[in-house]
């Protein structure tokens, strides 16, 4: 087996934590002063912030820090809000999030996780005619199977009845059994706070080791990328009913992007940050920690193409192709979520050809960062339409149309050439010649046909 290819950019199951292979941002002193902070809230609450711009790692920080935590006998739910916002309701995805983690630790015949489950039930079923409009408008289009839903309701599904024929739209009937219902209402959530409490120390007792012990720790990340409306209902969720004693959690967002969700829900008059500041008591920043050496994404970069076992016909193409790879980074300031798409996209290609096909390493590698920075670009690539002028522009980040560069110079000797050769640029006939020369064994007669092949091993296999 040749090694892990990261599947999609969320796939991170294999970073460890802060050790020498795995701590490539040094992140060490700073994710262990946490773990401190974080244990002196056993028997008690906190809701952190982790703020950092995008692109920042923080999600590679938070699972660094999570396998940490583990190791010391912390409990941690890795919650990926991006990846659950297709449910209409945070109260569900987070309590779903729970009960498996519970499940998980605790068996599925613990009394603990049969009492939460159905507090849990019973709490949803008090929340959602109000806070899910647009849910229930599809389980009247058959979306969703009505029975099932009544099932899990139980006794409020008359109330349910009523918004479901009624089309989504709340009545006067349902506002009165509401406003009737608020004492009801606030036994249930005592009753979830309660069970949930007993959940998470249960769960905390069963993971501690070395007499240390630990909240247990939600971690939810992606807030910033994730549809603005789920966003904002899971926090507010959190803090009305997931507050309790045992649990901490960290949010981790971009604070300016969260505030822009705020301001285009509420209006841009709306003071956004204060009220964001209402859902969390204490604000912590990733700090730029790297060696002095290298930059951010050339640790990434590196790491990645070792971790991934990207590997070319010798050592030094692989370090030569890594430093072109990372002069178009640098040029466009891409994030590490870009790197590690253009990476693992040149990891697929590199392990599906061999010698067999037609690969031409620098033209692969270009056209995998031309594929994220300049999709009509790569369109017209993948037609066999680029011409110099375009190719150019990509590999200068568009400098080339302000003022003459060396190209050379910026992108290497080697990987010009080859751009020059098929995109059209001005080249030595001896040069010209000597090129068409090595693709003879592949019956490639017009330069053009390489990108376009390129292109189709990318397109075949991309992860996007």
């Amino acid at each position: 087996m040749t090694g892990k290819i990261f599947i999609d950019e969320q796939d991170f199951s294999e970073i460890g934590r802060f050790d020498e292979t795995s701590d490539i941002f040094g992140y060490k002193e700073f994710g262990d002063r946490l773990s401190n902070l974080l244990e002196s809230f056993k028997d008690s609450s906190g809701v952190f912030l982790l703020d950092g711009d995008w692109g920042s790692g923080k999600s590679f920080f938070v699972r660094q820090l999570s396998a940490s935590l583990r190791t010391k006998g912390a409990s941690v739910i890795l919650f990926d809000a991006f990846a659950s916002d297709h449910v209409e309701d945070g109260f569900i995805a987070l309590s779903a999030a729970l009960y498996a983690k519970a499940k998980s630790e605790l068996g599925p015949k613990s009394t603990t996780l049969s009492i939460f489950r159905e507090s849990a039930k019973t709490a949803a079923a008090l929340l959602l005619p109000i806070a899910a409009r647009l849910t229930f408008k599809s389980l009247s289009a058959g979306i969703v199977n009505l029975d099932e839903i009544k099932e899990l309701y139980g006794e409020h599904s008359d109330t349910l009845d009523t918004v479901v024929n009624d089309g989504g739209n709340i009545t006067e009937q349902v506002i009165s059994q509401k406003i009737e219902q608020l004492s009801e209402r606030e036994s249930i959530m005592k009753a979830f706070g309660c069970a949930l409490n007993k959940l998470a120390e249960n769960i905390s007792e069963k993971s501690q080791g070395n007499g240390i012990k630990f909240p247990l720790i939600i971690i939810v990340d992606e807030l910033d990328r994730c549809r603005p409306n789920f966003a904002l209902d899971l926090i507010e969720k959190i803090k009305h009913f997931f507050y309790v004693n045992n649990v901490c959690f960290i949010l981790v967002a971009n604070v300016d992007q969260l505030e822009a969700s705020v301001s285009g829900i509420y209006g841009e008059n709306f003071k956004a940050r204060t009220y964001l500041e209402k859902f969390f008591q204490y604000k912590i920043l990733l700090p730029e920690r790297q060696r002095l050496s290298d930059s951010k994404s050339e640790i990434y970069l590196k790491h990645l193409v070792s971790k991934q076992k990207v590997a070319f016909q010798s050592p030094d193409e692989t370090w030569s192709i890594t430093q072109f790879i990372l002069v178009l980074v640098e040029k466009y300031g891409l994030q590490l979520r870009q790197i590690e798409r253009i990476v693992t996209n040149l990891a697929l290609v590199n392990r599906a050809t061999n010698r067999q096909y037609l690969t031409i390493s620098p033209i692969v590698a270009g056209l995998c960062v031309m594929r994220i920075v300049d999709p009509i670009a790569y369109d017209l690539a993948r037609k066999g339409k680029v011409d110099w002028e375009t190719v150019e522009n990509f590999l200068t980040a568009g400098e080339s149309r302000k003022h003459s560069i060396d190209l050379e110079k910026i992108i290497g000797e080697w990987e010009a050439v080859w751009w020059k050769f098929v995109g059209g640029g001005v080249l030595t006939e001896d040069i010209i010649a000597r090129k068409r020369a090595e693709l003879m064994r592949y019956r490639v007669e017009d330069p053009k046909d390489i990108v376009v092949a390129m292109c189709r091993y990318i397109d075949e296999l991309a992860q996007n």
